[in-house]
């Protein structure tokens, strides 16, 4: 996942978002504007969500375990302190990241951000603090209650923060938390462990973290299904001579495999989404260089996505004909998404030269990843 290329692309990406985030700080008046509070309400709620209860359950524990199951609660607790220590840090950093903004955009004091850090902090132990009481309690697994601890409540408890003070918002905090502990203590003396359901939640959060791996990289665990989409078929490219055997089976596996198509929907509309937001014109170059090479790092392992087929190793076909047939597919895709972010950035405001310049960069990122770069990963995977 962080290979070479991948880390330099992350190194240009941050310092992209550092410089954009330096100059929208430059750019705010002296006064506060009254859509700085609403987002960074936006923020931090959003910041709350990341970070799960990590209780490291497998299939064979509901088994083994079965017989402590009086003794889980320790082990229990002591997955809330290891998930909390997690997030919190996770939260301390996003947080420290915000202060800029809470001092120039909302203008608040020392006192003041330090009381809202501690409430953000309360509010992701109210968020892990749930699943210790649904762990026992079924009806406390409800929809409801889940939006009202995770999204409604924090919104509510930050627009006490930052509109009516901060102290309020920590006491609310700290009486959520003590009515949560308290359920919690009595869930897990009048109920036994949900086996199924706290399985369920690990499973959950561990197939979240493979799909984010799966942004980067190939994960064997997530598996996509195979649709045939046959209205699509008279618009794929035929298989006219020899030569086009591999072309017809890139174009035809990237439609009807979730794994590919999916992934290269998502990664090309986040690109348009984002370049649409993003007036600078450094942060635009680097954020398309950025999703134009995820996309064609996470489009190579299509290269190698036929070799279980014995046939294509029967058929006399020479690599370097496989390679060029999946050098015209990968061109066009990138082409095609290259177009879109231009047409993207166009949109958010930049000038005729501004877009040359922009195109230029997605032209060269293309024939960087379709030439040389191509050509060794073959080699590698050959």
């Amino acid at each position: 996942m962080l290979n070479d290329h991948f880390v330099l692309a992350l190194l240009f990406f941050v310092g992209g978002l550092g410089l954009g985030y330096s100059n929208f700080l430059r750019s705010l008046p002296s006064t506060s504007e009254w859509w700085s509070k609403p987002l960074m309400i936006v923020v931090l709620v959003i910041v709350l969500q990341f970070g799960s209860f990590i209780s490291l359950l497998d299939e064979p524990d509901t088994i083994f375990l079965l017989p402590l199951e009086s003794k889980m609660i320790i082990l229990l607790k002591q997955a809330f302190k290891h998930s909390y220590l997690i997030a919190a840090l996770f939260q301390s950093v996003c947080f420290l990241l915000a202060v800029p903004f809470l001092q120039k955009g909302l203008h608040l004091t020392g006192i003041e951000m330090l009381l809202l850090w501690l409430v953000q902090l309360l509010l992701k132990a109210v968020y892990l603090e749930r699943f210790l009481i649904i762990s026992y309690a079924v009806n406390f697994d409800k929809w409801w209650i889940k939006v009202l601890c995770e999204i409604a409540g924090p919104i509510l408890i930050l627009i006490v923060a930052l509109y009516g003070g901060v102290i309020w918002a920590l006491l609310l905090t700290l009486f959520a938390l003590f009515t949560l502990f308290t359920l919690a203590q009595r869930a897990t003396v009048k109920n036994v462990l949900r086996w199924k359901r706290m399985l369920q939640i690990e499973n959950q959060r561990m197939m979240t973290l493979y799909r984010f791996i799966n942004l980067f990289t190939d994960v064997p665990q997530v598996k996509g299904k195979v649709h045939r989409f046959r209205l699509f078929d008279a618009y794929l490219p035929k298989m006219k001579t020899p030569k086009d055997v591999f072309k017809f089976l890139y174009w035809r596996a990237l439609v009807r495999k979730g794994e590919y198509s999916s992934l290269y929907l998502r990664l090309t509309l986040l690109g348009v989404v984002v370049l649409i937001f993003v007036p600078n014109l450094i942060l635009t170059m680097v954020l398309l260089a950025l999703f134009l090479y995820l996309i064609g790092f996470q489009l190579l392992p299509l290269y190698n996505d036929h070799d279980d087929i014995v046939f294509t190793h029967i058929y006399p076909l020479k690599r370097a004909e496989r390679l060029a047939n999946f050098r015209w597919v990968l061109r066009v895709l990138l082409l095609a998404t290259g177009v879109l972010l231009v047409g993207a950035s166009a949109f958010a405001g930049h000038s005729m030269i501004e877009t040359m310049e922009i195109s230029a960069v997605a032209i060269i990122m293309i024939v960087f990843l379709t030439g040389n770069f191509l050509t060794k990963y073959a080699a590698k995977s050959a």
